[in-house]
């Protein structure tokens, strides 16, 4: 289970610096962002609930989480449709935690091509799992992420909706708006 603590916001960056700082291995690199990722993305959604402690006994895995934000997500273009670069992060979660999987549970991964494109975002070069300078240009779509999770607090409609009901408590709920 993820950590229970405030989200790091845009300070997630600077505390990537100092858990990534020295890593040379891709599999580190991989379990480590995955789980500062798992754990901000936690305490994004923890923070929406007026009751987190119910929340925390779902004790729901990563991907559930994922799917949990991006269900709550807001983000559209004017026409109410999804944003191209917000799915793609979207996207690239989830293949960032199949691929922490296939790293973590196998002892050899298979063929993670797929995911790796899907992982590519703003990095302008190709992702290969034959490239030695791997690890580094992993760096690029993974602080994306990291900035990406790290804003999702803002765009939540349930945050929007549902704190200024729970404030208020059923007693005042019929005077809402007046």
């Amino acid at each position: 289970m993820a950590k229970k603590d405030e989200p790091l916001g845009f300070d997630i960056l600077e505390r990537a610096d100092t858990l990534f700082d020295g890593i040379s291995d891709l599999t580190l690199l991989v379990l480590k962002a995955h789980l500062l990722l798992e754990e901000e993305l936690y305490n994004q959604l923890r923070r929406l609930f007026p009751n987190p402690e119910h929340y925390d006994r779902l004790n729901l895995r990563f991907i559930q989480n994922i799917m949990l934000a991006r269900a709550f997500c807001i983000r559209r273009t004017d026409e109410g449709e999804p944003v191209e670069h917000v799915e793609l992060c979207w996207d690239a979660l989830e293949a960032l935690n199949t691929f922490r999987n296939r790293l973590a549970h196998h002892l050899q991964p298979g063929d993670v091509q797929n995911l790796l494109a899907r992982l590519q975002l703003t990095q302008p070069q190709p992702l290969s799992m034959e490239d030695p300078d791997l690890v580094r240009k992993l760096n690029i779509p993974i602080g994306f992420l990291l900035q990406f999770v790290s804003s999702l607090i803002a765009f939540s409609s349930f945050d929007i909706s549902v704190h200024p009901l729970a404030e208020a408590g059923p007693n005042n709920w019929g005077q809402q708006g007046r």
